[in-house]
């Protein structure tokens, strides 16, 4: 991809001299997008050729989804798990 496409300088490109916002760094583009590529184990450095190859990215795509699903619903009945745990223990816990 040519250097000056807009897709190719959002990806690769630093921002210089940003400041951080009250309560956090806001989320741009590039940091939402790396974040999902780093939880769908796709690695950034062959991120280009594994889109070249349409079949190959269709198969990455749809592999990365399912993960992250998984993972999400395994973090949810987790969550489910603990909070119906502390509701139990504070239920069988005598007032003081």
């Amino acid at each position: 991809m040519p250097e000056h496409r807009l897709p190719r300088q959002v990806l690769y490109s630093q921002l210089m001299g940003a400041k951080r916002s009250a309560g956090g760094q806001k989320w741009r583009f590039k940091d939402y997008t790396r974040d999902l590529l780093k939880r769908a184990n796709i690695p950034i450095t062959q991120l280009e050729s594994l889109a070249l190859d349409r079949s190959v990215w269709k198969v990455t795509c749809a592999t990365a989804v399912s993960q992250i699903h998984q993972a999400n619903q395994a973090r949810r009945s987790e969550r489910r798990r603990w909070c119906l745990l502390r509701r139990l223990s504070d239920r069988t816990t005598p007032p003081i």
